[in-house]
């Protein structure tokens, strides 16, 4: 009886919020290296680099995925807390003012 579960909804909601930032700058990041290929010098790094900015697109995509429903899950998460705590209060409070003996329960 003494286990206590504690949620620092805040940190919660900090979380989500974060993740939607890196979210964000994933979806801006663009990976491009055709206007580089000049500057790389030789054709094999050329073709490393088009091979890296290929794969990073696809890891990419897949990471904003992941993330997005890690950032909804924390919301989400959040908002039920929330709403479980408003709910049991209200229970409470309605067991407390339809009492006699002040929410206590009748005497045993």
């Amino acid at each position: 009886m003494g286990d206590h579960l504690k949620i620092d909804l805040d940190m919660l909601r900090d979380t989500a919020r974060s993740l939607g930032m890196i979210e964000e700058v994933l979806r801006r990041a663009e990976a491009d290296a055709r206007n580089e290929r000049g500057v790389l010098g030789s054709g094999e790094l050329a073709d490393a680099m088009d091979d890296f900015v290929s794969n990073w697109k696809i890891h990419r995509k897949r990471l904003i995925e992941s993330i997005d429903k890690h950032q909804q899950a924390a919301h989400d998460s959040a908002d039920a807390y929330e709403d479980t705590d408003r709910e049991l209060a209200k229970a409470l409070e309605g067991e407390g003012s339809s009492s006699p003996s002040g929410g206590r329960g009748a005497p045993r």
